[in-house]
């Protein structure tokens, strides 16, 4: 007579994308102060130690989550130019960090005080960065922006404004006011101010 299998193992990313989406769930529903590594592990059908074993403290758990779904809620937009780029990136950040998921990923950022925290941190920017750097590189072939502009610099300004409007409890950033944004970043970024 058979015997009843239990479920293989899963292993490798298998284990990640279960303990990201997991993740994700649980600071949906529970709220980030409230999520622990066991309802974590519960909900993604692993062991709390290959949870730990994989990234050391939640912390760095939350910070690579908050990578993850950021970069599923904010794609990099395609317009045809920099100015509307720009503007679609704002609105689509904003939009991403007023919803539940959006909020409780900008409180972990923002409250992750270890050295993990910190290093988890610098990795989301570097990715971030990254993820626009196509959009930047297109509006450099057609001559948006000078060489010498620090991409940097400019994804920091639009990034930081949008931030700091959903901390301290602006309006959502409409159509008006992201193209607003973008002539501001542009006009220090156009040839015509260059020093």
């Amino acid at each position: 007579m058979p015997t009843e299998q239990s479920p293989p193992r899963r292993r490798g990313e298998a284990v990640r994308r279960a303990v990201l989406d997991a993740t994700a769930a649980e600071l949906t529903t529970a709220g980030a102060d409230h999520v622990t590594i066991a309802a974590v592990a519960a909900r993604a059908g692993v062991h709390e130690t290959s949870i730990y074993r994989r990234w050391v403290t939640k912390e760095a758990l939350l910070l690579e989550t908050a990578q993850e779904q950021t970069a599923d809620g904010v794609p990099e937009p395609d317009t045809g130019s920099l100015h509307g780029d720009l503007a679609a990136l704002a609105q689509s950040l904003d939009a991403f960090l007023r919803s539940p998921i959006g909020g409780a990923l900008l409180r972990i950022a923002l409250t992750a005080a270890t050295a993990d925290g910190a290093t988890a941190r610098a990795k989301f920017w570097l990715h971030r960065l990254g993820d626009n750097s196509v959009m930047l590189e297109r509006a450099a072939s057609r001559d948006e922006i000078r060489p010498s502009t620090n991409p940097e610099l400019l994804m920091q300004a639009l990034v930081g404004s949008v931030h700091l409007g959903v901390i301290f409890g602006g309006p959502p950033l409409d159509d008006g006011r992201a193209k607003e944004l973008a002539d501001l970043l542009l006009t220090g970024a156009s040839f015509a101010s260059s020093c």
